[in-house]
């Protein structure tokens, strides 16, 4: 691997519909959930995509992946139209009927379309699956046949082995992963289970001749860590999901590269390094360093993270202090909280594109602005910012160049933490999210993080149903001195509108903490925020919004503003070179950069840093 001239190579998750509900499956008792995520785009949604990838990619390798795919109504139509243009690998448990598969044969060559198939004990047996996997061999068709070696199926997998060889059809046995009575597998597999998984000579049917087998069956039960190691995922493979989002990797979807339809898909230039501990892939995509800079005559490894920004603090712009930053680094999270903004999933709205360019093009880009504004502060959110690719290898690198801060639902290990980031460079948000950690989990967080010198502050949204206790987080938090900030809730609960629905009494409530911060974001939500006045504000030119898909905006309102200009396409990007007034009224920002009372608003942006 590593050659360039190699066929790219794009993993497609038409559906997340099955017929089949497998015990060892990754969507079992999670099949309704999973579904809500089912787009339904119709054939042509599909066909019109695949023509995109063929005039920007020429010819690629496409393999089915998600549910059953002859679920999909018309799923024969696209293999015909898809076959015309690229090569096609179906996954499939076969529960179609031959009649089914003789007509996908009539109209398609062996040449482009080739089978994987899943025998599933559960729900079919040997006399009724093996008839069609002889009739696609017997019309010159590759198959594979798959089996999981879940634990309850391994006494009979000598046997289902035998049966397949004799007929000389592939056979391969894929890993169980996931739990089976108390014990995690494919680790808790014992060595006469992996080696009658593993075997000597059982990748296929004639040994050890098919390499890609058995790489994946080595990486299946290997134990080793693959963090950090080069890997084609995302340059020269893909995974589109049946949302319609295009990721790196196919079973993390957590990363977006791209949409497959709205924008010409862009894959990545270079491979990058694994961002998981152990690869979650069923096969890997790694290759070795060393031999791809050689095969593509680079001197240095691909992403490399730029020098040192210059020294200095020039700013050519004429600002009244420092430049901020606020950017919505993602909108993936790990928590779905009733009172966050981003519940309603956005992946129809055109900022929740997430394209991850490699640390050394996202530092370049904010080397571009040191170079600009000078040390400028920089303030991440959006979902939540840990699950980004690299994080804390990206941010060790970022803090040498601006100042930062970041909002964060403390989910991370705060140890693993600690090891990349040298504490007095950055400031951590953490917010408290009750539906999914206990308070004392939490605290006991921000307390390895203080007592390591970072700087940490802690906030809780009063969502109306959540009031009772903010009281007894408040007082915890003053015995362990620790800033806490209540934010009020905006968004509808119960049929009202917050935060103007909060009762005199629950306003009492939300301002218990008594800090300035607290008190001045409360006035504002429920009394500034009327004021209908256009006014004259320094956001744009001292303050930028960068959202996940790089549109660079004055202010966080999206939808009532044309943005700037983007980061991504254009890293030369540059602020405004004075105030405008305010282009949204009533304005929903507490913070608003008024020209003419800086005084008023600025402590609450350079108190956000102590340099």
């Amino acid at each position: 691997m590593g050659n360039k001239t190699e066929q790219i190579c794009i993993c497609w998750n038409i559906n997340y519909a099955c017929n089949y509900r497998c015990p060892y499956c990754f969507f079992y008792n999670r099949w309704a959930e999973i579904k809500k995520d089912d787009k339904g785009f119709s054939k042509e949604y599909w066909l019109e995509g695949w023509r995109h990838i063929y005039e920007q990619y020429g010819s690629v390798r496409i393999e089915t992946a998600g549910g059953e795919p002859f679920v999909f109504k018309s799923f024969q139509e696209c293999i015909q139209e898809i076959c015309k243009l690229h090569n096609l690998c179906v996954t499939t448990n076969l529960s179609c009927s031959l009649k089914t598969l003789a007509s996908v044969v009539q109209q398609n060559s062996p040449e482009r379309l080739k089978w994987n198939t899943s025998f599933h004990p559960y729900f079919t047996s040997l006399d009724e699956f093996l008839p069609k996997v002889e009739f696609l061999r017997d019309n010159g068709y590759e198959v594979l046949v798959m089996y999981v070696a879940y634990p309850p199926q391994l006494k009979r997998l000598p046997f289902i082995k035998s049966v397949f060889r004799e007929k000389n059809i592939n056979f391969f046995v894929q890993a169980y992963q996931g739990d089976y009575a108390g014990a995690t597998y494919p680790a808790a597999y014992n060595a006469e289970e992996r080696e009658l998984i593993y075997g000597k000579k059982d990748y296929v049917r004639n040994g050890n001749d098919n390499i890609g087998l058995k790489k994946l069956i080595e990486n299946q039960l290997a134990e080793s860590k693959t963090k950090g190691k080069l890997c084609l995922a995302g340059y020269k493979y893909a995974f589109v999901d049946s949302t319609g989002i295009v990721y790196r990797c196919t079973r993390e979807r957590k990363y977006p590269i791209g949409d497959f339809l709205k924008q010409p898909l862009r894959l990545l230039e270079k491979p990058l390094p694994c961002e998981f501990e152990k690869c979650p892939c069923e096969f890997t995509w790694l290759i070795d360093e060393e031999q791809w800079l050689k095969e593509n005559k680079q001197d240095s490894p691909p992403q490399t993270v730029p020098a040192a920004a210059p020294s200095g603090d020039t700013r050519p712009y004429p600002v009244p202090g420092k430049v901020f930053w606020n950017w919505d680094i993602h909108y993936a999270c790990n928590y779905k909280c009733s009172y966050c903004w981003l519940h309603k999933p956005h992946k129809e709205e055109p900022k929740d594109r997430h394209p991850y360019p490699g640390i050394g093009a996202l530092l370049k880009i904010w080397t571009n602005v040191y170079n600009k504004y000078g040390r400028s502060h920089v303030h991440i959110s959006g979902g939540e910012p840990s699950m980004y690719p690299s994080f804390n290898e990206f941010l060790a690198q970022l803090v040498q160049i601006h100042s930062v801060e970041f909002d964060t639902n403390l989910s991370f290990d705060p140890a693993e933490f600690i090891k990349h980031i040298k504490p007095g460079m950055v400031k951590i948000n953490a917010s408290f999210q009750p539906e999914f950690v206990d308070f004392d989990t939490f605290i006991q967080k921000v307390l390895c993080l203080r007592e390591n010198q970072f700087e940490i502050g802690m906030s809780y949204v009063a969502y109306p149903t959540l009031l009772d206790k903010m009281e007894r987080y408040r007082d915890l938090a003053k015995e362990n001195n620790l800033n806490f900030t209540i934010q009020a809730y905006r968004g509808e609960c119960n049929g009202k509108q917050y935060p103007d629905a909060y009762s005199d009494e629950e306003k009492k409530l939300v301002g218990i903490c008594g800090n300035d911060t607290s008190q001045k974001i409360l006035q504002h939500h429920t009394e500034d925020a009327k004021n209908t006045e256009k006014r004259l504000c320094r956001m744009g030119q001292m303050y930028g919004k960068i959202y996940p898909n790089g549109d660079l905006l004055r202010c966080c309102v999206y939808e009532k503003q044309v943005k700037m200009d983007n980061i991504y396409d254009n890293p030369n990007f540059s602020l405004l070179d004075g105030p405008t007034y305010c282009e949204v009224v009533p304005c929903p920002c507490w913070r608003a950069m008024l020209v003419g009372k800086e005084t008023e608003w600025g402590r609450y942006w350079y108190s956000l840093e102590k340099k």
